[in-house]
């Protein structure tokens, strides 16, 4: 329940009589002092229906771009993108590689690569996933450098 994606996992959840529902896990609530979970809320859907869904984002490949090796750190702006589609179509994760990136070089939504009949929700086009910051050690070396030379 803790992993990231329990949201977006499909469960048939046997109602006791013999018929089974389909469900996506909405809401869950843990106990105040134990943090043991006490009560989860289950959404009923069907095959043909349309869901909007939270999938986490995981970024493959750092260690290959050379902006990394430059240097540079890997900022994920957005831990989950909202995304409708149909039930059966719920991706476990969005995988961003970053192979060939560099320093300044950024992922937004609409460069995703989401699997067919699913697309972002509600986000702007523009908006950033993943970025390759510029290493900020260097501006501080170079401003202990000039302390010294001024002084």
């Amino acid at each position: 329940m803790t992993k990231p994606g329990f949201k977006t996992r499909l469960f048939d959840i046997d109602l006791g009589n013999g018929s089974k529902e389909r469900c996506l896990a909405r809401d869950i609530q843990f106990h105040p002092v134990n943090d043991q979970p006490q009560h989860i809320d289950f959404l009923r859907v069907s095959a043909d229906a349309v869901v909007h869904v939270k999938v986490p984002v995981h970024v493959a490949n750092a260690d290959k771009a050379p902006g990394v090796k430059r240097g540079g750190v890997v900022s994920i702006e957005l831990h989950e993108v909202e995304v409708t589609c149909a039930p059966d179509a719920i991706p476990a994760e969005i995988v961003i590689d970053l192979t060939g990136m560099d320093i300044g070089d950024a992922v937004h939504v609409s460069e995703l690569k989401l699997p067919a009949g699913v697309s972002p929700y509600h986000m702007a086009a523009q908006g950033t996933v993943v970025l390759i910051s510029p290493p900020t050690v260097q501006q501080v070396e170079a401003a202990e450098a000039a302390a010294p030379a001024a002084g």
